[in-house]
């Protein structure tokens, strides 16, 4: 695969993958393109001359360099992934916000036993400062939780992974609409003040892998003085 890197932190042959690798998707966009949909079985073909020219502009303009830079092969997936994210968003935003606002469960497995609901509508309420355990179950599983914000005050999100997870984090209107996403680089973390005062969902997969996670939204406290 384009996008797997060797672990090894002085090896030389490591900074010639990625620096090769960089210099790939810079020049052959379409090659970023196709790992970027491969994922979707979506052909570059099928999309609009739109979409693929936002897709060809934004692989253009990442720096790809940097986001290679790193030693660590575990950072560098995360940033990479981020960025793929941010390409979707960006160019494809129906189809990314299909994919975390799924209404209907993978038949192949929709006889395994799920800890939180797969459907927006049946996400799990939980309160600001609960931490919650939950798993991912199958590759593809979402688990939907809900939680109630008041206007102008910060929110934020923490997804803290075990060992085998590399998650996602997205959180979503109750238009479903995506207003934050937050990847795999680490421990993902959305911070985010509310609109207005009214009810939140937040959605939490993964990149392929199962795995146990805790949830947590946290309340902020102003910063600013009292008068």
């Amino acid at each position: 695969h384009i996008l797997a890197f060797p672990r090894s932190r002085s090896s030389r042959k490591a900074r010639a993958v990625q620096t090769t690798t960089a210099t790939i998707v810079a020049c052959v966009p379409d090659l970023f393109i196709g790992t970027l949909l491969s994922g979707f079985e979506i052909d570059l073909d099928d999309l609009s001359e739109d979409e693929a020219s936002c897709l060809r502009g934004f692989a253009a303009d990442v720096d790809w360099h940097e986001i290679l830079a790193p030693n660590d092969s575990v950072e560098i997936f995360g940033r990479t992934m981020e960025t793929m994210a941010a390409g979707l968003t960006e160019c494809l935003p129906e189809l990314w916000d299909s994919m975390w606002n799924s209404d209907s469960v993978d038949d192949d497995f929709s006889d395994v036993a799920d800890d939180h609901a797969d459907r927006p509508e049946e996400a799990t309420p939980i309160a600001v400062g609960e931490a919650v355990a939950a798993t991912i179950d199958y590759t593809g599983d979402i688990d939907h939780f809900s939680f109630e914000a008041e206007q102008g005050e910060t929110y934020q999100i923490d997804v803290a992974p075990g060992a085998s997870l590399d998650s996602a984090v997205s959180l979503h209107d109750r238009q479903h609409s995506m207003l934050e996403f937050a990847g795999v680089n680490g421990e993902p973390r959305i911070v985010w003040t509310a609109p207005a005062t009214a009810g939140y969902r937040v959605a939490v997969g993964s990149w392929g892998e199962t795995g146990t996670y805790t949830l947590t939204v946290t309340h902020q406290p102003s910063t600013q003085p009292e008068p």
